[in-house]
């Protein structure tokens, strides 16, 4: 279904701001299940974006979701969600990452490299990711386990899901990784001038 869509650009604006802390706060009983501590960096007020916002809500939700899954017991997932003056720049900031760790551009951005953006980052602490599985993440099925702690369950298809959406909504995905460092997943995507829709308490 996102894949017969993906061409399909979305048309409602929303407050990006509103399904991050949403869909945090969904995420914290898992995390707490695990007992890892996660913690959402974002600024106060709103982002509008051009989305559709259960898929937005799912790429926050899949890419937590991995972050916790593979944390060890006492980590920690740290999500930060901020603005850049261009696609570019936000790129950059979304796999910030320790020195020496490898990055891979999972999803090149359809949108102008200079339109304002804004970008979400997932860090985790765990056991990090081996270079030669970082450019095959996106794939569908591709999975990574033995370099991420062992037998997780999953499909192998978060992922694929979130690259689909993100090429949906002409942004793009990454990851940085460090083995025995922790990994980073970074998503950005341009913002829009348009107003956000009033709620019913304005």
């Amino acid at each position: 279904r996102i894949e017969f869509s993906e061409h399909r650009a979305p048309d409602t604006v929303i407050d990006l701001c509103d399904v991050m802390s949403r869909t945090i706060l969904s995420l914290q009983p898992l995390a707490h299940d695990r007992n890892v501590r996660l913690d959402l960096e974002q600024p106060a007020g709103s982002i509008a974006i051009t989305a559709k916002y259960d898929e937005i809500a799912q790429v926050i939700q899949n890419l937590v979701n991995n972050a916790i899954k593979y944390s060890a017991e006492g980590g920690r997932v740290t999500v930060t969600l901020a603005i850049s003056a261009s696609m570019s720049e936000a790129g950059r900031n979304a796999v910030e990452h320790v020195e020496f760790s490898s990055r891979s551009i999972l999803l090149q951005p359809r949108a102008s490299a200079e339109a304002k953006a804004a970008w979400i980052r997932v860090r985790d602490d765990g056991p990090g990711i081996a270079r030669r599985h970082l450019s095959r993440l996106g794939e569908r099925f591709y999975r990574a386990d033995e370099s991420r702690g062992g037998e997780i369950e999953g499909t192998g298809l978060g992922l694929a899901i979130v690259k689909h959406i993100m090429a949906r909504h002409r942004g793009g995905l990454a990851v940085s990784s460090k083995e025995d460092a922790g990994s980073v997943f970074g998503a950005w995507l341009p913002v829009t001038d348009s107003a956000l829709p009033k709620t019913d308490a304005e």
